[in-house]
């Protein structure tokens, strides 16, 4: 097997996202880990190939609920994005394409994101976040190309996915409060829109007590369109003059958790909408018009945007066997592939095969051979918690499988794709349930003779790190563990932690408040000195989400148990690594620390 290039599964990781039209252009955004994870607005047509629209060092990333996501909009034959140096505004004519500052404060203390256009050209409609001495304040707000904001709804906890009918006069959005999440519960509302970017009569169209909403869009002819799992699954729906009438009912999800802003997972052409669903083994293009059809299932992992225009449908595809790729469908041709690696068809890729405990607990497995045989093996914790593991393409797996270690990809209670009921049931059971679940693949492994005591290994990211240190606490069966920003201490983490998920680390353990005594007894600093585990912990210093003291507390703590231990601080990283150089640091520490203290052979 010819050993892959550090340089070629970082390189393979570009991420791209957020898939726009604007004819005779198709929009995306591109993060390069070879620009050190700078992100850049990209283009193409048929006519002029692929161009780049912003220069290094111009970098386009949203920081509203730290995640980001909706870093731009086109739309009236104009650029709307967010640079991330000053987390200002900028806008240029879609020909020229001269930046020009619309905002100008003197700090990061405003940030902008998720933008929609009105139809005049003359302003957007935006998610602004406000950070101030005490409080955090989220409300939605217009923005003219001269710089003027006017606040257009304020009062609630959380705004998202504002949008504008095509003749101009109504607007509507998401929004929610805490404790929910997003894939909680949530509203869907609407209102008249004016002129000068003011709202008149908000109401709400759907109360979202039992549902989540979400990717609210108007229709060609003005009917308002959005998804929600009110019947268990995230499916969607059209807004008329009745009640809400469900357009393609599946049990499948047509959407995934909405961490970041700016998911797109169906369209609204003329006569026809382009809908996306994810099942558990794959996901399918429909088409729905007077009827509705599946045009093509795919294996693997469609990213959740979709765009159109005329007969061609954009999308970004993740097999089982090539990295991500954008491509373009038409019907009755093939697929052609407009930006992603193309060659990587002709190594010996390892596929995932879905697999499940005993109990019912899903993982995917990716084997070394087709026979049950005794391998290394890493169990992977995903993060989120409301995270999820899918059988994409993932270069960083054929890294490790590539160096001789099998993978088992968790997806324990509280995961999405699942269903709504599946996604809220760890909900008061974090550090239980995903444990629970988690544990019982380690031992299915071993019981089935896929790998055997010492070759066993964990991996675990953020919340994933959670889990995995409580894993370590109650199991002896890993040989060694490798994390990234784990969450290890509650209390003082839920003390310090973000707006956005203050309340969501409350409610996982079923605490009612900061100095509530469940954030203590399910702390994994509360049980450390049960851990003999040798453990490598990587961790960006500019982590505004788990805090570089989190992984400090962790360090001191195994220290004084006089466990092997090994804290790695990258500089200028925050919360999920982008830099080419810090991926290759980690990857190449990870496969040396495992390999010291595993039993090979």
């Amino acid at each position: 097997m010819t050993k892959l290039s550090l340089d070629w599964v970082v390189g393979s990781a570009v991420r791209r996202s957020q898939l726009q039209n604007d004819q005779p252009f198709l929009y995306w955004l591109e993060s390069r880990p070879e620009e050190q994870g700078r992100s850049v607005l990209c283009r193409w047509s048929s006519e002029r190939g692929i161009e780049d629209l912003t220069p290094a060092p111009m970098n386009l990333r949203a920081r509203v609920h730290e995640y980001g996501g909706g870093e731009f909009a086109v739309g009236a034959g104009k650029i709307f994005c967010i640079s991330d140096h000053d987390q200002q505004l900028y806008w240029s004519d879609t020909q020229s394409l001269q930046w020009q500052k619309i905002t100008c404060p003197a700090s990061h203390d405003i940030r902008y994101t998720n933008f929609c256009w009105h139809p005049n050209g003359k302003f957007v409609v935006t998610v602004r976040e406000r950070h101030q001495a005490e409080h955090v304040l989220n409300d939605l707000v217009s923005i003219s190309l001269s710089g003027v904001v006017v606040q257009v709804a304020s009062g609630a906890d959380f705004y998202s996915s504002p949008t504008i009918s095509p003749d101009g006069e109504k607007l509507a959005w998401i929004e929610w409060n805490n404790p929910d999440m997003p894939w909680d519960c949530t509203r869907l509302m609407e209102a008249t829109l004016e002129a000068t970017g003011h709202i008149e009569d908000a109401r709400c169209i759907s109360d979202g007590r039992a549902q989540s909403l979400q990717q609210p869009r108007y229709a060609p002819d003005g009917v308002l369109h959005a998804l929600s799992d009110v019947d268990g699954f995230w499916n969607l729906y059209r807004f008329g003059e009745r009640s809400p009438q469900p357009l393609l009912p599946l049990q499948e999800e047509c959407a995934m958790a909405p961490w970041s802003f700016g998911q797109c997972s169906y369209t609204l052409a003329e006569e026809r909408i382009y809908l996306l669903s994810w099942g558990e083994t794959g996901s399918t293009l429909w088409q729905i018009d007077s009827t509705a059809k599946p045009l093509e299932h795919f294996q693997g992992r469609l990213a959740p945007y979709v765009a159109a225009k005329n007969d061609q449908i954009f999308l970004l595809h993740s097999d089982t066997s090539s990295p991500e790729q954008l491509i373009c469908r038409q019907v009755g041709r093939a697929a052609k592939v407009i930006s992603g690696e193309t060659n990587a068809a002709g190594h010996n890729w390892v596929s995932p095969n879905l697999c499940h405990t005993e109990s019912g607990v899903p993982f995917w497995l990716y084997p070394l051979s087709a026979e049950p045989s005794s391998k290394p093996t890493i169990l992977f914790c995903h993060s989120g918690p409301t995270g999820v593991a899918s059988p994409a393409f993932n270069p960083v797996y054929q890294f490790w499988l590539n160096n001789g270690f099998q993978i088992a990809d968790v997806n324990y209670r509280g995961s999405e794709g699942h269903g709504r009921h599946w996604r809220q049931s760890l909900l008061g059971h974090w550090g239980e349930y995903d444990v629970a679940d988690s544990l019982a693949v380690a031992r299915f492994l071993l019981e089935q003779g896929w790998c055997r005591e010492g070759s066993l290994f964990l991996r675990g990211n953020s919340a994933g790190g959670f889990t995995a240190l409580h894993l370590l606490v109650q199991s002896r069966c890993f040989a060694a563990a490798a994390l990234r920003y784990p969450v290890v201490d509650l209390p003082t983490l839920a003390g310090v932690s973000h707006k956005f998920e203050a309340a969501y680390l409350l409610r996982l353990v079923g605490a009612e408040s900061l100095d509530d005594a469940r954030l203590q007894e399910r702390s994994p600093l509360r049980v450390l000195d049960r851990v003999r585990t040798p453990l490598l912990v990587s961790q960006g210093e500019a982590d505004p989400v788990v805090p570089l003291a989190q992984a400090e507390l962790l360090k001191h703590a195994l220290e004084q148990q006089n466990v092997p231990v090994q804290l790695s601080c990258f500089a200028g990283e925050g919360h999920g690594f982008r830099s080419a150089s810090t991926l290759m640091a980690c990857l190449t520490d990870e496969l040396t620390f495992f390999r010291h203290h595993g039993a090979f052979g």
